[in-house]
């Protein structure tokens, strides 16, 4: 932008003047000149550092709205927990703010496994107290089982029952010195059992065991060259309100460690019938040459839970997972089926986690940790963690829910949700209270919390791991 400037004309004078030197009149265009030529670029200048800015700030406006779009974006994929009243605060529920603890049913005790022995405490909170339970081993892959007679049958020299309420015990079967137990199983009624053995030295039979608490006996028996080698899986229910007729085996492939591969069913002879069932082999249900896991069994519906794919993870370096815990085979995969007694078969499968393979970063790999189904088995809770690449391989968790629907023949599992999101170094799922009560082990702690509202309750602080084992209804005296 340039400044023109007019001069005006001279008029004529009628009386004489001095000439002005001609030097003093080309000096003072010149400045003119000059100064005229410094304003201009002055200008130019300014109006250029002015574009400038604005160029910038329009630059910076556009990423901000870029960067909200994707903020907001985020906020629509990513729940946004709440932080609520744990006393650890390891637990954030997404899209609950509970502004109260939990209220939990009276009369109810958490049943509990440690390295030292058994344990029940009061749902509520209090000092928690040491059952009888005479010769007790730890076993992460035989767990003691709690029926709902206030009874827990447990696994040391032989299988033992201890009476949570009278704190008496006993012997309910032997087991001979050169065995090992590798299974125990609890039917739903709470009034039979299976167990299973295997030869110490690996030469011998495997064997399986079941009858009532205090009359087991031996209905199946195979070498134990002669893989797969079966152990207990599970009764399947029976509707009629009869003794067990079917039970549900697994392979450990010779690992006395918490494993489980493929599934079988097993016909049991009558419990009159004193010979072995051993005219006709089980029938296999899931395959097991694909590192396929069978999970659960659902009550209500006779659906079985299984992985279509497992993997050991890298065991962290911090002691933030039990030993026997962070070297066992976990599931990569979700997969419902319902199971057809009858026909001795699977139904088609709902696969709702599928299985990864060939990631380049092993923190990309999903796991998945203690599903649990709610006693009426239409909710079915578990947990995802990942681990880091590098050491000390710390794993990451959050917990997630879903609802499962139908029975009979079809059974479909919604789009699972996340539940919750933790801090927690390590984190285990309990059993459940009652439809929107679950409990919860996390970093030498048990919880219980309402799945509904995200209201929580400390129940017991510890100084190492706590299985927990049931929910009974009435606890010793």
């Amino acid at each position: 932008m340039t400044q023109h400037i007019d001069s005006p004309p001279e008029k004529p004078q009628d009386h004489k003047t001095q000439p002005t030197p001609p030097q003093a009149i080309r000096s003072t265009r010149i400045s003119i000149v000059t100064l005229l030529a410094l304003v201009s670029l002055l200008l130019i200048i300014l109006t250029a550092q002015l574009f400038i800015a604005l160029n910038q700030h329009a630059q910076m406006a556009a990423q901000e709205s870029s960067a909200t779009a994707t903020a907001r974006a985020n906020q629509l994929l990513t729940p946004s927990p709440t932080p609520q009243s744990d006393d650890n605060g390891l637990f954030q529920f997404s899209g609950k703010n509970p502004t109260d603890t939990l209220q939990v049913p009276g009369g109810q005790y958490v049943v509990y496994e440690a390295q030292d022995g058994l344990y029940a405490v009061q749902l509520g909170g209090g000092t928690p107290q040491k059952l009888d339970t005479p010769g007790y081993t730890y076993s992460r892959s035989i767990p003691p089982r709690v029926n709902s007679l206030g009874q827990v049958i447990y696994v040391g020299n032989g299988i033992w029952l201890s009476d949570i309420f009278g704190g008496t015990s006993r012997q309910i079967a032997a087991v001979d010195s050169n065995q090992v137990v590798t299974s125990l199983a609890l039917s739903s009624d709470g009034l039979s059992i299976a167990w299973s053995t295997a030869p110490k030295s690996g030469n011998g039979n495997v064997s399986l065991y079941t009858g009532a608490l205090d009359h087991t006996k031996l209905v199946y028996q195979q070498a134990n060259t002669n893989c797969p080698c079966f152990r207990v899986f599970s009764f399947l229910p029976n509707r009629k309100n009869q003794a067990p007729q079917q039970l549900l085996l697994t392979d450990d492939r010779g690992d006395r460690r918490s494993t489980q591969y493929g599934l079988w069913l097993l016909d049991l002879p009558s419990t009159q019938d004193d010979s072995l069932a051993q005219d006709q082999d089980p029938k296999s249900l899931l395959t097991d040459d694909v590192s396929q896991m069978p999970l659960l069994l659902t009550p209500a519906s006779n659906a079985l839970l299984y992985s279509t794919y497992s993997g050991v993870v890298t065991a962290p370096t911090d002691n933030s997972v039990p030993d026997d815990i962070a070297g066992q085979n976990n599931a990569n995969s979700l997969a419902i089926a319902n199971l057809d007694a009858s026909k001795a078969t699977l139904g088609n499968a709902q696969i709702f986690l599928p299985e990864q393979h060939g990631l380049n970063n092993n923190a990309d790999y999903h796991w998945v940790l203690s599903p649990q189904v709610s006693p009426d088995g239409l909710t079915l809770a578990y947990v995802i963690f990942s681990s880091d690449e590098q050491a000390p391989f710390a794993r990451h968790s959050a917990l997630y829910m879903t609802q499962i629907n139908g029975n009979g023949k079809q059974v479909q599992v919604a789009k699972p949700g996340v539940l919750a999101i933790t801090s927690a170094r390590f984190v285990e799922l309990g059993p459940w209270v009652n439809d929107h009560i679950l409990t919860s082990y996390a970093d030498n702690a048990i919880y219980a919390m309402d799945v509904t509202t995200g209201a929580m309750k400390t129940v017991i602080k510890g100084s190492g791991y706590m299985r927990i084992l049931s929910i009974v209804q009435r606890g010793p005296e």
